[in-house]
């Protein structure tokens, strides 16, 4: 099984879990849950260790998160009319991820 991790930003707050509101939540879960059971689906690479699910649900949903020793951090939930504003923050959110990673070992 897949170890799932919210990214947190250094303020404590997380965005991902900003986004889990119902009804999309519930498809979210599933999509989460299917990814970690190694289902993966309409996964992407958007670059900078950066990944896409996409979930054809609610607008055209996007999870955008990265890999990290055997686990998932989930760092924003996205829409397919904001994907490349998306993929930048994502980015940036990896990227910090990244630091603060480095900066506590």
């Amino acid at each position: 099984m897949t170890d799932i991790r919210f990214y947190a930003a250094p303020d404590g707050s997380c965005p991902f879990e900003r986004d889990m509101r119902a009804p999309v939540a519930v498809d979210i879960t599933r999509a989460v849950e299917k990814n970690a059971s190694g289902l993966k689906g309409n996964i992407k690479s958007v670059g900078h260790g950066v990944s896409e699910y996409k979930i054809y649900k609610h607008g055209g949903l996007r999870l955008y998160f990265g890999w990290d020793k055997g686990g998932v951090i989930l760092l924003i939930v996205g829409r397919k009319r904001r994907q490349s504003a998306d993929i930048m923050h994502a980015r940036v959110l990896w990227t910090d991820y990244l630091k603060q990673k480095s900066g506590s070992q």
